[in-house]
């Protein structure tokens, strides 16, 4: 993305991401559309986007339709452009994605945004796919602003990660995750959300989590 926004940027121009999302593997005969990893992945764009300032405006494409990035669970199959067939499976129409309940948690958390910035955590244990130059951090996020101040926060590691920020105050955290990345979300039921206090000292992700934070008193 950084190739393509710098030169808008060295022009002194705002750019709106009018579609963005989808999520295709051709290296293997996994199945990723619809599964947590997709969740994540939509996420983790939005992150890079929210933190980017030149970025006025993001859309998803898109909300209905063949599953693929969607918010709301349309059909019981998709349209797998690697492999040149369809994909079916049980999911139940009108049901949130694994978009879509990341979304949700995100989503609650713009409507009371006045502004963002990235934040940073040079603590978090990097994941290393395949070569070192490929190792991207476990956690990333972006701290907003506004009526309340806020953190969302992406774990994209197998592990639990606690963190201490003794400053932040009390508040509440609320989570989104799944068992694992290959988990296809159909309906919640596959799903584990928690909301819980926060104190203000610590708190701990559960790995592969999508998690809201809300200062409430500082």
């Amino acid at each position: 993305m950084k190739g393509e926004i710098e030169p808008i940027k060295k022009h002194g121009l705002r750019a709106w991401i009018t579609e963005f999302g989808g999520f295709t593997d051709c290296t293997s005969d996994a199945h990723l559309t619809g599964t947590w990893l997709e969740g994540l992945y939509q996420s983790q764009m939005t992150i890079q986007f929210l933190s980017t300032a030149t970025v006025d405006q993001i859309d998803l494409y898109n909300i209905s339709g063949n599953t693929s990035s969607l918010v709301f669970q349309d059909s019981a199959s998709y349209w797998d452009s690697c492999l040149s067939k369809s994909i079916s499976f049980h999911g139940a129409p009108g049901e949130l994605t694994a978009t879509g309940q990341a979304y949700a948690l995100i989503g609650n958390a713009l409507k009371h945004a006045d502004s963002v910035y990235p934040v940073r955590f040079p603590q978090a244990p990097l994941i290393s796919p395949g070569a070192p130059a490929a190792a991207y951090p476990s956690l990333t996020g972006a701290a907003l602003t506004g009526q309340r101040n806020q953190w969302l926060l992406l774990n994209l590691g197998e592990k639990p990660l606690t963190l201490s920020y003794p400053a932040m105050g009390e508040g509440r955290i609320e989570s989104v995750s799944a068992p694992a990345l290959t988990t296809r979300v159909t309906s919640e039921r596959e799903m584990t959300h928690t909301a819980r206090p926060f104190d203000g000292e610590r708190f701990t992700l559960a790995p592969y989590s999508v998690n809201r934070i809300t200062i409430e008193s500082q």
